[in-house]
């Protein structure tokens, strides 16, 4: 996702945008080639002039501190990629962006900042895969909803026209809770399921016995939810079919994980939900057999790792 935004954002002239990352190959291939390859949803290719970096020191001495900081890693990353997003940002007016799954991303990058208020919360659809070094393809489009609060209300919908400039769909919503436990409940079923499968997500919605099981996954946290005293802006159920039909050649990141035998993030996604469920006294325990599958996944390949010769 970092790769498909950075490449956006960087189509549009106005925008000076950098790549922070520890992928070192395709850190070097961006470099060489002054940019990355960027395929649209549509099929059409463009070359997007974003540049990338191993080095924090890199980005300062070259553009000096931005106004914006996204962070765009995996949940068990958010405090290290918080650190590092701090040393970037500007110190009187620099912001950092989240479009993170799960919950709790938001909290943790403003304990490292020491201002919460410093951190835009934002959820997003899209969704986008790396063919190779250097390139990244659009694989499903969706709308990105970014949360204001009145206090940030004129920087959030700044942000939100660079953010459609550059071909990424945005919204504004008020509902910062709403907004993050209604993609928190479409990604407890489409990431696990289709990753336990090995399907892309839109195999999940055509397929009546994996409808069936999104179904009850979804209902679960949606349960979760209205215990909470959460509104949730969409009828999920409908909600996740419409998810894996826009991103249907996509699959999802918990997939990819699982197959390269990497951490995922299921625990700060249905783990989120069997937390709060068990504490409300609301039965998870879909969400926690989704999540007690994932994780036994990891284990079992951790385990294989280690005795490889």
């Amino acid at each position: 996702m970092g790769s498909l935004i950075g490449a956006k954002l960087a189509s549009d002239s106005r925008n000076s945008v950098w790549m922070l990352s520890n992928w070192k190959d395709h850190v070097t291939s961006i470099k060489s080639r002054g940019g990355l390859t960027l395929t649209n949803f549509d099929g059409s290719q463009i070359f997007s002039p974003v540049n990338a970096t191993s080095e924090i020191s890199e980005i300062l001495q070259v553009n000096g501190a931005v106004d914006l900081a996204m962070v765009m890693v995996k949940s068990p990353m958010t405090r290290d990629a918080a650190v590092k997003a701090s040393k970037l940002i500007h110190p009187s007016h620099g912001m950092v962006l989240t479009l993170q799954n799960g919950l709790g991303n938001r909290e943790i990058i403003g304990d490292v900042l020491g201002d919460v208020g410093k951190v835009i919360q934002g959820v997003t659809s899209q969704a986008g895969n790396i063919l190779g070094q250097g390139m990244v393809t659009h694989t499903g489009e969706g709308y990105t909803t970014l949360a204001f609060s009145e206090n940030n209300r004129a920087i959030v919908e700044e942000l939100a026209a660079i953010l459609n400039a550059g071909g990424i769909f945005t919204e504004i919503s008020p509902d910062l809770e709403g907004m993050q436990w209604g993609k928190l409940i479409v990604n407890s079923a489409i990431n696990p399921i289709s990753a336990i499968l090995g399907v892309k997500n839109g195999e999940l919605a055509e397929n009546s016995s994996t409808r069936e099981l999104l179904g009850q996954t979804v209902k679960e946290g949606a349960s979760v939810a209205q215990a909470k005293g959460v509104s949730l802006p969409f009828d999920v159920f409908q909600k996740v079919l419409d998810v894996a039909r826009a991103t249907a050649q996509n699959s999802s990141s918990m997939l990819k994980d699982v197959r390269r035998g990497t951490l995922t993030e299921v625990d700060a996604i249905n783990g989120s939900i069997v937390r709060e469920g068990d504490r409300l006294g609301v039965n998870v325990n879909l969400n926690r057999m989704l999540m007690g599958l994932i994780n036994s996944s990891y284990q079992a390949s951790q385990a294989t790792s280690l005795i490889r010769w």
